[in-house]
Formats: structure tokens, sequence, C-alpha cells
């Protein structure tokens, strides 16, 4: 398979699992697989931005962002999570999540191949602000993706 342009994938953040409480759910994949507590700026900030709670663990190389949304999510975030489907089925995947070198291409491919733009976020980061694309490919892939442009190095 030959890619025909270069909007690609970046890096690998993680995988972003919808759960009702964090914590429990990285305190059994620490006991269970062994996992370690990562990036607790990050979720720190995730929670204070996003009204939930965040944990994130990473085992065998893969970080899990394990969440709980808030019942008062910011009306902006509407369909960002759905709560009513985590209270429904339970605890699931909700997406996978990149940093690519295009976002907006990478989004406008996703729709050309039948899946859609679900939202997109603008995110303050250090000197200045990100788009955070979720689209919804489940139908193509299996997957729901986020993803942002690369940020400047720090």
């Amino acid at each position: 398979m030959t890619v025909k342009d270069n909007s690609v994938v970046e890096s690998f953040l993680h995988i972003e699992v919808l759960v009702e409480n964090p914590r429990e759910a990285a305190d059994y994949m620490q006991e269970v697989f062994g996992a370690v507590e990562v990036e607790t700026d990050f979720a720190a900030s995730v929670e204070q931005g996003f009204d939930c709670e965040c944990v994130h663990v990473q085992a065998g190389g893969v970080v899990f962002q394990l969440i709980k949304p808030d019942d008062n999510f910011k009306p902006e975030l509407e369909g960002w999570w759905d709560r009513g489907k985590l209270k429904q089925i339970g605890p699931f995947i909700h997406n996978v999540t990149f940093f690519v070198n295009d976002a907006k291409t990478v989004a406008k491919k996703i729709i050309e191949k039948g899946g859609s733009e679900m939202s997109k976020v603008t995110v303050p980061i250090p000197g200045g602000t990100n788009d955070v694309y979720m689209c919804d490919a489940r139908k193509q892939c299996g997957m729901v993706f986020e993803f942002a442009k690369t940020p400047p190095a720090v």
C-alpha cells in the first residue's frame, strides 16, 4: 500500500476508554498488566479543560486514557463523549488518538471515504491554539479517530 500524499500520522498518543471509574480501571490495569500511570500533568489538564475524570496508564508501550465524562459537560463538547451510551452499554473504547502533520486534510480524507466529522474543538496550547478533530470511521474500519496537528516543540 502506498501513501498518495504526505498527510500522515506523526505519532500515536493513546486509546481513549470511557469508564465509570477511571481510578479503579487504572488500578485494575496496574494489578493485572503491570501498567504504569503516566502523563499525570496531561491528565490533569484534560480534567480541567473538559470537565471529566481522567487517568493515563501505559502497558506494553500503549497509553490508555481512561475517562469518565462529567454530567456538567461544556455545551460545545456535546457529542464528544456519549455519557448515555456509557450508562447503557458500560465501558467502551471511545477513540484512538494521533498527532498528524495536517489535521484538516486527514478530516477531509475521512469524509471523502464515507466517514463523518463528529466534532472539532479548538484547544489552547503553548504559543497558540490547536484544532482537535473527532471523526467517525466505524463503518470503514471499526474506529473513531481523534487527531490534531503535531504541536510545536516547547
